[in-house]
């Protein structure tokens, strides 16, 4: 496990976010791209040493660190490398809806990217979440790129109960209480389970996941909290167990509820 000093890294490339993916990669430019639509900064212009110093004061490495040790060993999950950068600060969403934070996993790598208004407990409770899914997808025979939606639906569930149960519902994603009880089931009636087979390659996935229009807002990732619930009500597995439970035990047929 490395949580990989990108405070010093910041300081060295000038701030730059391309020379601060070519640390990781060759194909730098390819990644900063792709970091972007998840959250990372654009432009030098929008990170400051105020970010790195807030971050510092606080130890946010050091805690980082601790916290995949302590998970690893929960969870039994992979050694990983952990990148901490800085948010998208232009992102009107990103400050509206996730409170200027957000982070992508990968089965080897997570990525985090913070505010300097970010508390603790807020980086702890993404990093959860994201280390979450790294361990969902070590234990998972299936690969990333076999997943359908169903599959992706429970692996974003399955991460937010976690941070609900460890951190508490003010540290949940917004996305877990768009709709009532009654409106994530006929989300799922009518979007989720006619769709539950679409490839993780095909754009329809990603449609209904995000709700793009004409899909409800975060469609799949609210019906996905909805279904870890209520199969953690029916059957009260201990983390582990609900961390290995295989997607297919987790769905409803939508007649029957």
């Amino acid at each position: 496990m490395t949580v990989h000093p990108t405070d010093q890294w910041l300081i060295e490339t000038n701030f730059h976010p391309v020379l601060l993916c070519k640390k990781i990669t060759k194909e730098a430019k390819e990644l900063h791209h792709h970091l972007t639509l998840h959250g990372m900064y654009r432009h030098p212009t929008q990170v400051s040493r105020d970010w790195i110093t807030h971050l510092r004061e606080r130890e946010i490495w050091k805690w980082i660190s601790q916290a995949e040790k302590k998970l690893q060993k929960q969870w039994d999950g992979p050694n990983i490398s952990i990148y901490i950068f800085p948010a998208d600060s232009t992102n009107r969403e990103l400050k509206q809806q996730h409170h200027g934070k957000a982070g992508i996993a990968f089965q080897k790598k997570i990525f985090l990217f913070v505010s300097e208004s970010n508390s603790m407990k807020e980086i702890l409770a993404l990093f959860t979440h994201e280390y979450h899914h790294v361990c969902r997808l070590w234990h998972d025979k299936k690969q990333v790129e076999e997943y359908v939606l169903s599959d992706t639906i429970i692996l974003e569930g399955l991460a937010e109960y976690v941070v609900r149960k460890k951190f508490g519902p003010s540290y949940a994603s917004s996305w877990s209480s768009y709709y009532s009880i009654e409106e994530t089931k006929e989300i799922y009636r009518n979007y989720i389970y006619p769709h539950k087979n679409v490839a993780i390659t095909e754009p329809k996935h990603q449609h209904i996941l995000y709700g793009f229009p004409p899909y409800p807002k975060m469609a799949g990732y609210a019906v996905g909290y909805h279904l870890v619930q209520q199969y953690q009500k029916q059957h009260q597995k201990n983390p582990i167990e609900l961390l290995k439970t295989p997607t297919k035990l987790m769905l409803i047929d939508p007649d029957k509820t």
